[in-house]
This record gives structure tokens, C-alpha cells and sequence, in this order.
């Protein structure tokens, strides 16, 4: 097979295909039983999922899949409310087992905006996140994402869980109460590993479904592929057409129809886990047994008093020491020129004094205040 190829198939054993070095898969003689190889010349982006729908007696049907993604760029606004979370009183958008029409490549692109390695959490890459899933959202009829205002204040397993339950509750299906110690390590097994978890042995799982992801950067980006870029055409290798039984499974996973009477979830980030980049697992289980939350929805939901400050909103100003004009700042950056204000860059566009082209953000900013000389501005971080 040619670098950048995948190999992948459904079959009896669940396991996922191993990536070869190099960025190459594992030649098909090396695979286990049931898997085929198919070339695919999307280089950053993986996706895999492994499930089990349990049935009498433990019957189920297990798959694992790959793909790579390279969207296309385009750009979208976001929309928000007051209220967080919100939910639908009943079922809306597009519910299992119905499908989206066709996939929507992210918009703006993702992964042009996002850190190709590490854990960012910038507020230019949540912004491009958040406007990427409100465009794709509208089209289901739905509204767009509100993330919880103490956002930039959660771990990143925890903002992976807390993305799953956004489009589950979006769509008037029951959250996973929270994320269990037990779970939560075999979730950190399958991102340290870049395959999908499955839950520990013995644990009492009526029906489960686990999604991985390697070389994405942030939960909001890894729960857009899932979601919304993940059937035919897509370079989802378990989807060749249109009657393949992979199209859409990671999405299928995400919105598990199960009664949830105690339904919970373990969730994962290993910054080295795909090839030394950015790896991601989750694991979504409806137990009959009772093991105990060490995050819980329920908590989250009312240590949120509201969404999350948009990044592209304005979030501080400060006058031109000319007296000509104002300066105006957005939590990603970017900064406006008002009046006869002289134009002097953002972080947006412009990174750091001394470096070229854009830095990721470490923080959202916060403040702007002009230099004692006049001749510009500082950014202040959270």
C-alpha cells in the first residue's frame, strides 16, 4: 500500500487496524481476519469506532474503522443564547438509524485554524470550532453549540464528554450521567495506544460504543468529525458507498438510542498517543451495575451559570492615546481599529512581535491597554 493508506474492515475480533510507521497501515497480509485495505491520501486525520449493541446472551456486532480528512475552507457565524445548556423537549435533528444526506467538511476549515499537535484549547481554534458545528447543526434544523461558561476551565477528557452530551441533549436524547475512574482508564488505555476502548473485564455493560480520533488537537474538532463528516464520500474507509454497514458509525456511537437508567462514560486525551501526535478515545456504556461518577452532568450543569463568552465577541476596548479613535479586542485576538485609531495587528493575524505568521493563544484575552509610548497596545490573557 502507498504512504497515507489505510487498511480496515468489519470482523469478529473488534480490534483496530495498526498504523505502520511512516504514516503507512499495516500491509493487508498482516491484518487480522476480515479486514481489506483501501488507499486514501489524507494524511493528518484518523478516525476509528468500535461498538457492541448488547442483546440476550451477550450477542453483538463489533467493527473498527480509519479514515483521513482534509476539508475544504469556508466560514460561518456562530448563534447563542443565555441559557446552558439547551436542550429540545423532544427528539429533533436527524436520530439514528436516519443519516445526514451527505457530509459537511467543516466550515471554517479546522484543520488549517487548529494546532496540528498538542492539546489547543486557543480561542481561535474554539471559535472556528463553534462556528464550524452551528453551520453544520443548521442544517438539521438545530440550534447552534453553547459551550458552559467554565469551558476553558475543564481537563480535556472532560470537554470531550461534555461536546458528546451537547449533541446528545441537542437532539432530545438522555445524557451519560457522568465519567467513571473505571472507564475513564480504559479510555486512556485506547488514546495511549490510538485504538478504541473497550470496557474493563467483567464490567457490567448491557450496551456500549467507543469512538477514537488521532492528530486533532481539540475535543470540539474530534467531535465534529465524528458527527457531521463521517459517511459516503467522506475518506471513512468503512464507508466505500452509500450501503456500507460503516457509514456514520461514529455518529451512531455519539447518539446511542439506550433507555439510560444508568448510562456513563469514560473519555480520554493522550498528547502522543497516534504517532507522536494528539490521540483521543471515548467509551459510551449503559451499565446494569452502579459505578460511581468522578464528573457528573448533573454537577456541570449547575456549576454553569451560563454559555461560554463567544470568542469572536468583544470582550475589552481602550482609547488611541491620539485621542482619534478607540481599540477594540475579542477573546481570540483579533482587534479593531475604530475611528481615526492606527491599525497596529492582533494576535489573530499577526502572532507574537518577532515571530511570522499566527501563535495559537494559550488563553482567551481578556484586556487591552496601550504602551506607555503610544505606538501600540498590549493583550492581556486570562
Amino acid at each position: 500500500m502507498e504512504p497515507g493508506a489505510t487498511a480496515d474492515g468489519w470482523g469478529a475480533t473488534g480490534s483496530a487496524m495498526p498504523a505502520g510507521p511512516a504514516g503507512r497501515a499495516t500491509p493487508p497480509d498482516e491484518c487480522p481476519a476480515g479486514r481489506v485495505g483501501r488507499a486514501s491520501p489524507w494524511p493528518r486525520l484518523v478516525l476509528a469506532l468500535l461498538g457492541v449493541l448488547g442483546l440476550l446472551g451477550g450477542v453483538g456486532l463489533l467493527g473498527a474503522r480509519a479514515s483521513h480528512r482534509a476539508p475544504s475552507p469556508q466560514l460561518a457565524a456562530p448563534a447563542r443564547s443565555d441559557s446552558w445548556p439547551r436542550t429540545s423537549s423532544g427528539q429533533a435533528g436527524i436520530l439514528p438509524p436516519a443519516n445526514p444526506p451527505a457530509n459537511i467538511p467543516p466550515n471554517p476549515d479546522l484543520l488549517a485554524i487548529c494546532s496540528p499537535s498538542g492539546y489547543d484549547d486557543s480561542a481561535a481554534c474554539v471559535d472556528a470550532a463553534v462556528k464550524a458545528i452551528d453551520n453544520a447543526r443548521s442544517q438539521e434544523g438545530l440550534p447552534g453549540i453553547e459551550l458552559p461558561g467554565n469551558w476553558y476551565q475543564l481537563t480535556p477528557a472532560e470537554q470531550l464528554f461534555v461536546a458528546t452530551n451537547l449533541e446528545r441533549t441537542v437532539r432530545g436524547l438522555p445524557p451519560m450521567a457522568g465519567l467513571t475512574s473505571a472507564l475513564d482508564q480504559a479510555a486512556a488505555t485506547g488514546a495511549a495506544q490510538g485504538a478504541d476502548p473497550e470496557p474493563p473485564a467483567g464490567y457490567p455493560a448491557s450496551a456500549w460504543g467507543s469512538n477514537w480520533a488521532g492528530g486533532l488537537s481539540n475535543p470540539l474538532e474530534v467531535v465534529y468529525y465524528w458527527m457531521y463528516d463521517d459517511g459516503p464520500g467522506s475518506p471513512n474507509v468503512a464507508c466505500p458507498n452509500a450501503g456500507a454497514p460503516g457509514c456514520w458509525g461514529h455518529r451512531d456511537n455519539v447518539l446511542m438510542e439506550v433507555s439510560c437508567q444508568d448510562c456513563v462514560m469514560g473519555a480520554a486525551f493522550d498528547s502522543t498517543g497516534w504517532q507522536g501526535g494528539p490521540s483521543w478515545a471515548e467509551l459510551l456504556v449503559e451499565t446494569s451495575g452502579s459505578d460511581p461518577t468522578s464528573f457528573s452532568w448533573s454537577a456541570e450543569t449547575r456549576a454553569s451559570t451560563g454559555p461560554a463568552v463567544s470568542p469572536s465577541a468583544t470582550v475589552a476596548a481602550a482609547p488611541d492615546p491620539g485621542g482619534s479613535g478607540l481599540w477594540t479586542v475579542s477573546a481570540a485576538g483579533a482587534v479593531s481599529a475604530l475611528g481615526g485609531a492606527p491599525n497596529e495587528g492582533d494576535m489573530a493575524s499577526d502572532g507574537f512581535t518577532g515571530l511570522s505568521g499566527p501563535h495559537p493563544l494559550a488563553a482567551p484575552i481578556v484586556g487591552i491597554a496601550p504602551t506607555p509610548s503610544g505606538q501600540g497596545y498590549w493583550l492581556v490573557a486570562q
